[in-house]
C-alpha cells in the first residue's frame, strides 16, 4: 500500500513513530512524530487513519476505555470441504447469534462463531467444544457439519488474545481507528 500510494503525484512519503495525536476541541488534526533520528515533527492532516495494531498507543486517546462486551468470536478451520454456494462467505443467522464461514484456500474454510457473553467457555475442560456441538452445529449446513464436527474434535479452535477494547469516543469524522484482525490471529479478514 505504501508503495502504491508514494507512486502518485500528490503524495510526499514521510515516516516516524507517531507519538501522540493532535487534537483540536474534539477533533483530531494530525500526528506528532518521531524521526529516525529522533526529530519531533508534526503534520496536520483532513483526515488521520491510526492503524497501529491491536495493541495501539493511540487507543486511549481515542476511545473511552468503557466497553460493554456483549460476545467474543472463536475461530475453527474446516476441512476438505465445500461451501454451499462455491467461493462465497456465508452467514447463518443462528441462534443464539451469528455463525460466519468463508474460504481460505481451496481446501480450507473459516469458521468464525459469535460466543454470547463477556467470557468464551473455556477450552481446556471441554466447555467451548461441548457448546459447539451442541448449541452451534445443529444449525451448521448439512454440507460443511461433519467438517465443523472433525474441527471441533481437533481441538485447533482459536481465541484471540484479548486486549483491552474501548468504545470509540466522538472525533468529527476525521479519524478513524483500523483494527487490522491479524494481530488477533486471523490474516484473513480485518475490520474498520
Amino acid at each position: 500500500m505504501r508503495k502504491k500510494a508514494v507512486s502518485l503525484l500528490n503524495v510526499r512519503l514521510e515516516q516516524g513513530t507517531v507519538t501522540s495525536l493532535l487534537e483540536e476541541k474534539g477533533v483530531i488534526k494530525g500526528v506528532q512524530y518521531k524521526t529516525k533520528d529522533s526529530q519531533e515533527l508534526s503534520v496536520c492532516a483532513p483526515f488521520t487513519i491510526v492503524c497501529d495494531g491491536c495493541f495501539s498507543n493511540l487507543r486511549r486517546s481515542l476511545c473511552n476505555p468503557k466497553v460493554d462486551v456483549p460476545s467474543c468470536f472463536v475461530g475453527l478451520v474446516l476441512e476438505n470441504c465445500e461451501l454451499p454456494c462455491a467461493n462465497h462467505g456465508h452467514a447463518i443467522l443462528g441462534e443464539p447469534s451469528p455463525v460466519l464461514f468463508y474460504p481460505i484456500s481451496s481446501t480450507k474454510i473459516r469458521c468464525l462463531v459469535d460466543v454470547p457473553g463477556q467470557k468464551v467457555p473455556s477450552i481446556s475442560n471441554g466447555e467451548l467444544a461441548k457448546y459447539l456441538k451442541t448449541m452451534i452445529a445443529p444449525q451448521v449446513p448439512h454440507e460443511l457439519h461433519d467438517a465443523f464436527i472433525a474441527a471441533v474434535d481437533k481441538g485447533s479452535i482459536k481465541h484471540p488474545s484479548s486486549s483491552p477494547s474501548y468504545s470509540r469516543s466522538p472525533t468529527d469524522g476525521r479519524c478513524i481507528q483500523h483494527a487490522p484482525s491479524s494481530n488477533r490471529g486471523w490474516h484473513d479478514c480485518s475490520i474498520i
